[in-house]
């Protein structure tokens, strides 16, 4: 084979460098994404990760404690939500803090009925549990109300309205 012909059948140097990055993508693309799959090998790890995110850790906080990938997080989150393993994380912080309201409510009265604190200075603790047990509870925390007033004329300027397009 002459040197001519050998040059012929090597692919030219545009086809090797799309398929070399190509594979560079390839490669970068699977390693870009955080999956979690490696985090979730360590149960309990996931379990301090999920409980912290469910007490209101943000997942900054929880990436430079545990010192796992922000996105790692995210996918663990995600998975969990999506399979519904978040609840029971869900229901211990709720037991929890059921359990801190009950007290901090009996070390508040204990304390006032002995005189050795003011009824002022408890009750916000006891205010935040009950609120966050709420919160956690997927029960109300606040309550808006919206006020409309209206005069007797407005009121039958619409019993009117409502006539007309009843008849």
């Amino acid at each position: 084979m002459t040197e001519a012909e050998d040059i012929e059948q090597q692919p030219a140097l545009p086809v090797i460098l799309d398929e070399a990055e190509a594979r560079i993508s390839s490669a970068l693309a699977s390693t870009a994404a955080f999956s979690g799959a490696f985090t979730e090998r360590d149960q309990s790890l996931v379990d301090a990760i999920l409980s912290s995110f469910v007490a209101g850790a943000t997942q900054r906080q929880i990436a430079e404690r545990f010192k796992v990938s922000r996105n790692t997080i995210a996918q663990l989150v995600k998975r969990a939500e999506a399979d519904g393993r978040l609840e029971p994380y869900k229901a211990r912080l709720s037991a929890r803090l059921g359990r801190a309201v009950e007290a901090g409510i009996e070390h508040w009265t204990e304390a006032v009925e002995a005189g050795k604190v003011s009824a002022s200075q408890i009750p916000i603790a006891v205010g935040i549990f009950q609120d966050k047990k709420l919160l956690i509870d997927g029960e109300a925390t606040s309550r808006v109300e919206h006020v409309q007033v209206v005069t007797p004329e407005q009121l039958m300027e619409e019993m009117k309205k409502a006539s007309i397009t009843l008849n």
